[in-house]
């Protein structure tokens, strides 16, 4: 039968989080002040529908503006029209008609400032190794939606701003 009395206190031993006699107490550390979120203009890339409702429906709650392309030609031409409000690019990798590592990296040969994040849940070591090589950043699926934000705010916070 269970007691619904308290436990029995060691009195040799003080209760958690107490100060300990003789000993100063150290103030715990301050958190580091959070930076304000930045909003962007976002290319989201993936030629799954439910992927890339689900990373707008993300960015949107964070105050993003999003644009979509299902694969990876549609996502290169709509940024040769639009480079100049894109201020990040998140793709597919495997996608039809243009992979998202070849738009990549034909957008990279034509800007080296628009931050590109690849997402995937099947990249082997070499994709891997030619993705890092090129200076794309990686977000393997699944992942949280706190870890999308992070990212994307990261990257927007590396972007160069024009003069």
């Amino acid at each position: 039968m269970l007691s619904s009395q308290p436990p029995p206190t060691n009195a040799g031993f003080p209760p958690p989080n107490a100060a300990l006699p003789g000993k100063p107490t150290t103030p715990a550390p301050a958190a580091a002040p959070a930076l304000p979120a930045i909003n962007g203009t976002i290319l989201v890339v993936d030629d799954s529908a439910v992927i890339r409702s689900a990373v707008t429906k993300v960015l949107l709650g964070r105050g993003h503006t999003v644009h979509q392309a299902e694969n990876g030609r549609l996502g290169l031409e709509f940024w040769e029209q639009n480079k100049a409000t894109i201020q990040l690019i998140i793709s597919d990798v495997f996608m039809p008609e243009m992979d998202g590592l070849s738009m990549a990296k034909e957008i990279r040969q034509r800007s080296r400032s628009v931050p590109i994040l690849l997402m995937s849940s099947k990249l082997d070591d070499n994709s891997r190794w030619v993705a890092d090589e090129a200076g794309f950043r990686f977000l393997p699926k699944p992942f949280k939606d706190e870890v999308l934000l992070l990212l994307t705010d990261r990257l927007l916070r590396m972007r160069p701003t024009p003069a």
